[in-house]
């Protein structure tokens, strides 16, 4: 069944996944204009639907891929601050 709920729920882990996936892109700093803005519209929803979802257990998942996303990124941001 279709309701708003799924649809957050969805389009989150979506967005969440994305951001995971490309915050390493830091290449002439891709990673600010291709991966951040997916991370933050994912961060909002998954705000938007822990409010509002009966459901709100299963959110942890995005919680914990948009927290490895961010840990990913700053690590290699570091490593290259550190090995240029």
């Amino acid at each position: 069944m279709i309701t708003r709920n799924n649809i957050i729920y969805f389009l989150s882990l979506i967005t969440a996944i994305w951001f995971a996936l490309t915050s390493t892109f830091w290449t002439y700093w891709g990673a600010l204009f291709v991966s951040y803005p997916f991370g933050l519209i994912s961060l909002f929803l998954w705000r938007w639907g822990t409010k509002s979802d009966v459901k709100n257990q299963r959110y942890k998942k995005i919680k914990i891929i948009l927290l490895v996303g961010f840990v990913l990124s700053i690590a290699v941001l570091i490593g290259l601050v550190i090995t240029n």
